[in-house]
């Protein structure tokens, strides 16, 4: 078993297209990395053109974000997981309001 307390969770801010992310990494090591996402309203993040070698679960907290990867844009709800591969770009937006997203990276 690990607890992680707050003073260990790495937090940084990624300004996007529009609007800007808070990140909260809560785990991080080669091949994973497991923390939060914050996304204010009428935002679209991170900068584009986004992918990494990673694949990407994400899991919708709160909030209604639509997420694009380039070829559809599929408007999610609190509930909805999102399976992401390794390279495939993807970016958040959000309207009138904020959106909290659960992300696991792994390879």
């Amino acid at each position: 078993m690990q607890v992680i307390s707050e003073k260990d969770i790495k937090k940084k801010t990624v300004i996007g297209e529009k609007g800007k992310v808070e990140i909260m990494d809560f785990l991080e090591k080669p091949g994973m990395i497991i923390g939060t996402r914050i996304v204010p309203p009428n935002s679209s993040v991170p900068p584009r053109p986004h992918s990494h070698k990673l694949r990407q679960i994400n899991y919708v907290i709160e909030g209604e974000p639509t997420l694009t990867n380039g070829k559809e844009s599929i408007k999610l709800k609190k509930g909805d997981f999102v399976i992401l591969e390794s390279f495939e770009e993807h970016y958040y937006s959000t309207t009138d309001g904020p959106a909290h997203v659960f992300e696991v990276q792994f390879e």
